[in-house]
């Protein structure tokens, strides 16, 4: 009897140890390390590398106020605020995972630039100077974003046009967010690459690692018991059935992380049956987050048409 205890307590150890594990890997950001800025650009990103770095540095000539709102669980947020234009629409723009707002919305926040739009980056929690130290795949980061949305309602004009626009993991944070009670100022939301769910992401990466599948185990009681957020308990391709706001969605045919695949699963459920204002729109040969280096002209357009429609319908 003591033997089998003993053997029951090393297996829990063994759980444990290999969640905690998983835990680190998948989640955590380490506070004093957690700033993304000196990302090494490699793989498809390094053809693009000079023209990226072009962008980058007009991003950060711009000047900016910095913006601070604290969260429905105590953490301090970070933004940035770049006034372009009064009575301007205003994009609230959220970059992906272990990533940082001015790379991630370098192509498609040089456009807005252009076209007169106020812009607000966004440091995610456990990213960049936003506290925290757990990342939950849009879990939590959703409610982080309809404050974000309340707080520009507040500080702007009542009737400022307000575009959630989002890559990678901050692209589905603005497709869950757009599932809550978010005021009517927001117009739109422009999604690039976002994947369906972070059970779906967590187990496409283990996938594509070639792990064992019992690796998702680990990964989901990680989550669980040290970041505090069930995997297994979201489902965004349902949650995005309640979303009833306009929806661009983009996405690289040759997406090497997330698969187009859940893309257009996404825009199949999105709003439900009836809703009929939202495009996807496929970029061919497009890698993960690059589909506005592969085609800007047709990403150009593509934005830009959808935006004068639904400034001008509202």
């Amino acid at each position: 009897m003591i033997k089998f205890i003993i053997l029951i307590v090393i297996i829990l150890v063994i759980l444990l140890i290999l969640s905690y594990i998983c835990y680190r890997i998948m989640s955590y950001s380490n506070p004093k390390k957690k700033n993304y800025e000196n990302i090494i650009l490699s793989g498809n990103y390094k053809k693009y590398v000079s023209e990226i770095e072009d962008l980058l540095n007009e991003f950060k000539k711009k000047e900016y106020e910095e913006i601070y709102i604290k969260s429905y669980d105590g953490l301090w947020l970070s933004g940035k605020y770049f006034h372009v234009s009064d009575n301007a629409p205003l994009v609230i723009g959220f970059h992906g995972y272990r990533s940082y707002s001015y790379l991630d919305m370098c192509g498609a926040g040089s456009e807005m630039f252009k076209m007169g739009y106020n812009f607000l980056l966004i440091d995610e929690r456990a990213h960049g100077n936003s506290q925290g130290k757990t990342i939950t795949f849009g879990i939590k980061e959703q409610y982080d974003c309809l404050l974000w949305i309340e707080y520009c309602v507040k500080r702007f004009k009542e009737n400022t046009k307000i575009i959630l626009c989002g890559i990678s993991m901050g692209a589905s944070i603005v497709l869950y967010a757009s599932s809550l009670d978010i005021p009517k100022n927001v117009v739109l939301i422009c999604a690039d690459c976002p994947f369906s769910s972070p059970k779906a992401i967590v187990k496409e990466v283990i996938k594509k690692l070639k792990l064992p599948k019992i690796s998702y185990i680990f990964a989901f009681l990680g989550a669980l018991i040290f970041g505090h957020f069930n995997l297994e308990k979201f489902n965004g391709l349902e949650k995005v059935k309640k979303s009833h706001t306009p929806l661009l969605l983009i996405h690289g045919t040759n997406d090497n992380f997330v698969p187009c695949d859940m893309g257009k699963d996404i825009i199949k459920a999105y709003g439900g049956k009836d809703f009929s204002n939202k495009k996807l729109l496929l970029v061919e040969e497009a890698d993960h987050g690059l589909s506005y280096f592969y085609d800007k002209e047709k990403y150009r357009n593509s934005i830009k048409e959808f935006l004068d429609k639904i400034i001008k319908d509202t």
